[in-house]
């Protein structure tokens, strides 16, 4: 629940190096996550930049207190804003607009499914491509699940669109043969494509009012698209699929895996530190998927710990949140390759028995 104090603004210092950020010092103390400071960071952008000295801010304190010194604020965080500011409305009308949009998506993936369940029944009796097709389903509810990540979702979606045009490449002599096959399936997806078109043509008339939700919005357009390269490249190849899902995973792990050593040499990163950000957030994975509320705050502050090594070695504060991120990307990948590494292994171990 918001606790909303007013403070009175004594000052303001403007940082101009790297992205930039504002400390306002104020005529109160601020309680943070570990320690009490009468000064808040404010990201270098409007309307921070329009405060002066002697304004009244209102400070949500339940919500700062969760928060470490040195973190730095946006206008999104609903923590701050200036007394009688009329940028709190704007906020909640680009909330609701963000709803609207939400609304309006889910519908169109309402449409979709029902697209697919014509598709279904057509496919009725074909039992390989019903599953790979519930499989595919999967997968999409898993990929809308992230859409909050939609950002962090760009660089993978990147490694997938190499990936795809390589196998496409490979299977474009297996395409011509199976062309009759997926005739139904391709004038579909050109009819999703066209509804997807006319969506972000109304997404984009909302520019102006919330540019932050439209990235998102267009993150999500280009995941349908490969969703739907994926479903294509699914019914193509499901006859004669050469890697299984195993593989993939075990090719992304060990990508990424270079990928990080490479960010981390080129930014003097010790891999020691990097082993042990993959090892805490391997265990606060873990222990979130568990609910286990003590060994998810012992692993946050692990990796806290691990950021302040970082800073105090003169990594920046981007270039450290960025090697965390990829970090927590790696760890994702491992637990979700022993996951089916242990699908596996029970599966063999049930057939064992019967034979």
């Amino acid at each position: 629940m918001a606790n909303w104090r007013e403070f009175k603004i004594i000052g303001k210092d403007t940082e101009t190096s790297g992205s930039g950020y504002i400390r306002f010092r104020l005529d109160g103390q601020v309680n943070y996550d570990k320690v009490s400071e009468a000064r808040i960071y404010c990201k270098k952008t409007l309307p921070f930049t329009e405060w002066e000295e002697n304004d009244k801010v209102n400070i949500d304190i339940e919500k700062v207190c969760q928060y470490d010194i040195s973190y730095e604020f946006t206008l999104y965080d609903n923590a701050i804003f200036k007394s009688s500011s009329h940028w709190k409305n704007k906020y909640w009308e680009a909330v609701r607009e963000k709803n609207n949009l939400e609304t309006e998506r889910d519908e169109w993936r309402r449409k979709y499914y029902d697209k697919n369940s014509d598709y279904e029944e057509e496919k009725k009796g074909r039992k390989k491509h019903v599953d790979s097709y519930n499989e595919l389903l999967r997968k999409n509810e898993v990929l809308t699940e992230r859409c909050k990540n939609l950002t962090d979702r760009l660089e993978e979606y990147e490694e997938y669109k190499e990936m795809y045009e390589n196998t496409r490449n490979e299977r474009e002599s297996e395409r011509v043969n199976n062309t009759r096959e997926i005739t139904t399936l391709r004038r579909d997806n050109v009819a999703l494509q066209g509804q997807l078109t006319r969506t972000q043509q109304r997404l984009t008339a909302s520019e102006n009012k919330v540019l932050r939700i439209e990235d998102r919005l267009e993150a999500k357009g280009r995941e349908v698209l490969e969703l739907r390269g994926k479903l294509e490249r699914l019914n193509i190849n499901v006859n004669n699929l050469e890697k299984s899902r195993e593989e993939l995973l075990n090719e992304k792990v060990s990508l990424k895996n270079e990928k990080l050593e490479v960010f981390a040499n080129n930014l003097g990163i010790n891999l020691d530190e990097v082993d042990n950000l993959l090892r805490y957030y391997g265990r606060l994975i873990h222990a979130r998927k568990n609910y286990n509320q003590a060994n998810i705050e012992t692993h946050e502050g692990n990796v806290s710990q691990v950021k302040g090594t970082l800073r105090q070695n003169g990594v920046s504060v981007e270039n450290t949140n960025k090697c965390c991120r990829k970090c927590e990307k790696v760890a994702k990948l491992r637990m979700e390759l022993n996951e089916i590494r242990q699908q596996q292994f029970e599966a063999r171990q049930e057939v064992l028995p019967r034979q």
